[in-house]
């Protein structure tokens, strides 16, 4: 399919009109052309359901082909094309679209239910760090006190960090190297980020568009295996699954709900416009305790 004219700009565009950015497009297309090509009408009803899941093994790739199947069902139904002369063509592709609207749906929830699933009180946020192996608690609280996407990590080098910055130093996160292709500075509010940045061995790293990055955090992490892990870690510990975005999440939630800082200020330290309706959910979600950032309870409770 990836060889048929034109359709490479079709799908880019109608990735970035659905609210993608051009490098998530680039991605998308990078990983949907690896695989072969296969057809409604010589597939069986069952196996074009099974053959996401079956044969493709990475959530970013499981992503792509639903995002380029969804991308054919739309551009499907403006050709109009026949499907008359096919048994069960119209069957599978109603059955193809109804699993699309549905994980459409799941992915248009409200965010602040969202926000509420991903949290963490800082007291099970302490018990997961102490139970995990230190590579990986590292890696966590690196997530939660920048509020970095993981992606955002694995590209940052120490040419990035500013260990004097103000109190306890910051990083900058350039926009070609953020998902939201925006600059940003992280200060820290603390002074551990950085030495655990310090401790942080750094190597090379190929993305998925194969670009080799050098001198990056954590050059062997990926956040399919982290998950994986992080869900294990989570219950061990006796709560409820996680992934790696969750502690972006987390320190969000934090800074907004605790009001440590202004909620035009924690939008342009995650990388979200100024107004954004997609930071002010965050202040919609309730919890049974008050959100607090680790700092602060680690202050309160007498936990270096």
């Amino acid at each position: 399919l990836h060889q048929v004219e034109g359709l490479e700009n079709k799908f880019k565009n109608w990735s970035m009109k659905s609210g993608n950015a051009q490098g998530t497009a680039n991605s998308y297309w990078n990983r949907i052309k690896k695989f072969k090509f296969f057809s409604l009408k010589n597939n069986g009803q069952r196996e074009i359901s099974g053959m996401i899941n079956k044969q493709i093994s990475t959530a970013e790739d499981k992503t792509a082909i639903n995002q380029f199947l969804e991308f054919l069902f739309e551009e499907y139904e403006k050709d109009t094309v026949d499907d008359e002369g096919y048994e069960d063509l119209r069957f599978k592709k109603n059955s193809i679209k109804s699993n699309l609207e549905i994980s459409k749906k799941e992915r248009n929830r409200d965010t602040a239910i969202n926000v509420k699933e991903n949290y963490m009180h800082k007291d099970d946020f302490l018990s997961l760090l102490e139970y995990s192996e230190p590579s990986r608690a590292k890696l966590y609280y690196l997530l939660y006190s920048g509020a970095f996407r993981i992606g955002e990590i694995k590209r940052l080098t120490h040419a990035h960090v500013r260990k004097d910055y103000a109190e306890h130093g910051m990083i900058k996160v350039p926009g070609s190297r953020s998902k939201s292709e925006k600059t940003r500075s992280v200060k820290f509010r603390s002074k551990y980020p950085i030495q655990v940045l310090e401790d942080v061995p750094t190597g090379e790293w190929e993305d998925e568009n194969g670009e080799q990055w050098k001198k990056v955090f954590f050059p062997d992490t990926y956040s399919q295996l982290e998950n994986y892990h992080l869900k294990e870690n989570c219950a061990s510990v006796g709560i409820s699954k996680k992934t790696t975005h969750s502690f972006r999440h987390v320190r969000i939630t934090d800074l907004i709900q605790s009001t440590e800082m202004p909620l035009e200020k924690v939008q342009l330290r995650s990388g979200h416009e100024l107004g954004s309706a997609v930071t002010k959910e965050y202040t919609k979600a309730s919890f049974d305790r008050e959100p607090e950032t680790l700092e602060s309870y680690c202050q309160s409770n007498g936990i270096d």
